[in-house]
């Protein structure tokens, strides 16, 4: 329980508006409501159901589940030889009174988008290609710490628990022929960036409960070693080597970082993308965006005491260095939407309109939403020159005109550098705004 409470992957995920953290809880649903169907003498027409409703939503979110969902019929159907011929028939009709509809609702709800955008899947497929680095990597993204010394550490306490799972849960063994399906799927259709390990990661993601499940089974187990005979210092030995799996992924997790507060931020790429440093190609591109001596300044209020809307907002995360600030400052930053102030419509911004609420950003013609969110500054970063494909591109070239309209919006700036403008908002500290 500890380790899935503290995995970043699966905190992430669970945060993120995307199907991964859905899937997975469908998928194990689907798994744990089949195992229960077939071993029902008669089956159970409530598990059946419920495994038929969780695989055909769970593959309608996010295709690639499909195998995962589908396998506990394939593996039921390999076993149908080993069953008595005398109860051979019962099983099968069992077996069909969940593969028919979990096939036909798959049917309906996969097949009109696919067929009416077939293109859509194809162009993102057969593109890239999993490799050694890869596989390394998906590792680290599971287990969510950068170092290799703990990475081996919770792979050989898995080896010592996965026999006991194996052999524990019916679950356990359709999960992993779904995760080995799921892989052999990957590898066949090359989607795109499956290059990336966190891409890996995340299509085969319900393999991580199962994953720290054997890592706590060989702690336990291990423990369970240590303390015969019951001691009290053995048991003392035993109890810290139980814990050692939660204590070693705990002492380097990323988590810290990502959920520290001020932290409007925290699903940015940059803290995820890899959880290796080295290997995480967001980190140099980042710091090489020019950074504003504005934002340590603010380090000297109190921490979170300020809220900073900053344009232009970039939809591509690695342009975005919004964590940065953040981290330099202590202070909250909101994208700051340009939409309806300098541009009729932006890509990557939401549109001014009362469908689209969001509380993690703001538009900056809405005087009365700045007012309403808090907003102490506006800040405006200055287009900037970085390579790109061997040529220099300015980074904000497409809305540098915008600095003329924010000037006559906000009128007169209480810093600018060569990086930033920054606007006071709301009421000013006269204290502050006279010393800098």
């Amino acid at each position: 329980a500890v380790l899935l409470a503290i995995s970043p992957l699966l905190v992430l995920y669970s945060r993120m508006a995307r199907p991964y953290a859905i899937t997975l809880l469908l998928g194990w649903i689907a798994h744990a409501a089949f195992a229960r169907h077939i071993a029902a003498l008669h089956g159970r027409r409530g598990a059946g159901s419920a495994y038929v409703a969780a695989a055909a939503a769970a593959a309608w979110l996010h295709p690639i589940i499909a195998p995962f969902v589908l396998a506990p019929l394939l593996h039921a159907l390999a076993q149908l030889p080993a069953i008595p011929r005398a109860q051979r028939r019962r099983y099968f009709m069992r077996l069909l009174q969940v593969a028919l509809p979990t096939g036909i609702a798959m049917a309906v709800l996969l097949l009109p988008p696919l067929l009416a955008n077939p293109g859509a899947m194809a162009r993102k497929s057969g593109v890239d290609m999993l490799d050694a680095g890869t596989l390394v990597g998906v590792w680290y993204a599971w287990l969510g710490t950068p170092s290799s010394v703990v990475v081996v550490l919770c792979m050989a306490l898995a080896a010592a628990g996965a026999r006991t799972v194996w052999q524990a849960l019916p679950e356990a063994r359709t999960g992993v022929l779904g995760i080995v399906l799921t892989l052999l799927a990957l590898v066949a259709t090359r989607p795109m960036w499956s290059f990336m390990p966190l891409s890996i990661a995340r299509y085969l993601l319900p393999f991580l409960p199962l994953l720290l499940l054997a890592v706590a089974v060989g702690a336990v187990r291990l423990a369970h070693r240590i303390a015969t005979p019951p001691t009290p210092p053995r048991r003392f030995a035993a109890l810290m080597v139980a814990l050692l799996p939660c204590i070693a992924l705990a002492s380097q997790s990323p988590l810290v970082e990502i959920l520290r507060r001020p932290g409007a931020h925290a699903l940015h790429l940059v803290h995820h993308f890899d959880f290796r440093p080295a290997m995480n190609p967001y980190v140099p591109h980042m710091e090489g965006i020019p950074l504003s001596p504005f934002w340590a300044e603010l380090a000297a209020r109190p921490r979170g005491s300020l809220r900073l809307a900053a344009a232009p907002f970039h939809f591509e995360s690695y342009d975005w260095d919004a964590p940065r600030w953040e981290r330099t400052s202590g202070q909250t930053v909101l994208p700051g939407l340009l939409t309806g102030l300098c541009v009729e419509q932006r890509w990557g911004e939401v549109p001014a309109d009362t469908r689209f609420r969001f509380d993690n950003a703001v538009h900056l013609a809405d005087r009365a939403q700045l007012a309403r969110r808090g907003i102490d500054y506006v800040v405006w970063q200055k287009p900037y020159m970085r390579p790109r494909d061997g040529q220099l591109v300015p980074i904000g070239g497409d809305t540098a005109f915008c600095e003329r309209v924010m000037l006559t919006t906000f009128g007169t700036p209480v810093y600018e550098d060569a990086n930033l403008i920054a606007f006071r908002i709301a009421a000013p500290d006269a204290g502050a705004d006279a010393a800098r």
